[in-house]
């Protein structure tokens, strides 16, 4: 049997991901089946399921593939010298977490995280990938940014890992706002570029 090639796998998987997403954003998550994503995608059931064993292995895939590009964003951010603010840079992260209206997609899974398994691992492994690069952005803010406080690696490292929690706390709500406070992204936006202004300032003696 011919081996497939690497570049052909990826172009099935973003082919497969992309009809769950369709589907998922036009019907909800947790009412679309395996049926709907192979009418979507084209493809026929045996070639989906040689990618995918089934539903929650296809939605880790497409959770994992929007979190890639977000969370590489803050890894570069902390390589960049100067290190840019964090009102600047959480603030780019909170613009790509944008949640279209009317699909919901990540408030979906956070909802299904309470009454399914395999949701709620996929929904910690999220938030603590989330929270492992955010802590190392900031870590690289307080000890090198750009106006920062510039403290010692340690205490960089020790203040972060403080603030990270809070931080993704934020971004948590942010994702929420289409639900909890429609229209009112700008004023959302400015209040969390104030507290991220006022957290990122000299550390509190």
């Amino acid at each position: 049997m011919p081996r497939v090639s690497d570049a052909h796998r990826r172009q099935m998987i973003d082919r497969i991901t992309e009809a769950t997403l369709e589907r998922a954003r036009a019907r909800g998550l947790h009412e679309i089946s395996m049926a709907d994503i192979i009418e979507a995608s084209g493809l026929s059931a045996g070639a989906i399921y040689g990618y995918f064993s089934g539903k929650d292995e296809l939605i880790r895939a497409v959770a994992t593939r929007a979190f890639e590009i977000r969370l590489t964003a803050l890894a570069v951010a902390a390589e960049e010298r100067p290190v840019r603010p964090p009102a600047d840079v959480l603030g780019e992260l909170m613009r790509t977490l944008a949640v279209p209206r009317g699909s919901g997609l990540v408030v979906q899974v956070w909802a299904l995280a309470t009454v399914s398994d395999p949701m709620a691992q996929l929904a910690q492994e999220a938030y603590g990938r989330v929270s492992t690069a955010v802590a190392g952005y900031l870590a690289a803010w307080f000890a090198d940014g750009d106006e920062g406080p510039l403290l010692s690696p340690a205490d960089a490292h020790r203040r972060a890992v403080l603030l990270t929690p809070a931080v993704a706390g934020l971004l948590q709500a942010w994702i929420l706002r289409p639900v909890m406070a429609p229209d009112r992204d700008a004023d959302y936006e400015a209040s969390m570029r104030a507290v991220m202004t006022a957290v990122a300032g000299p550390a509190a003696h």
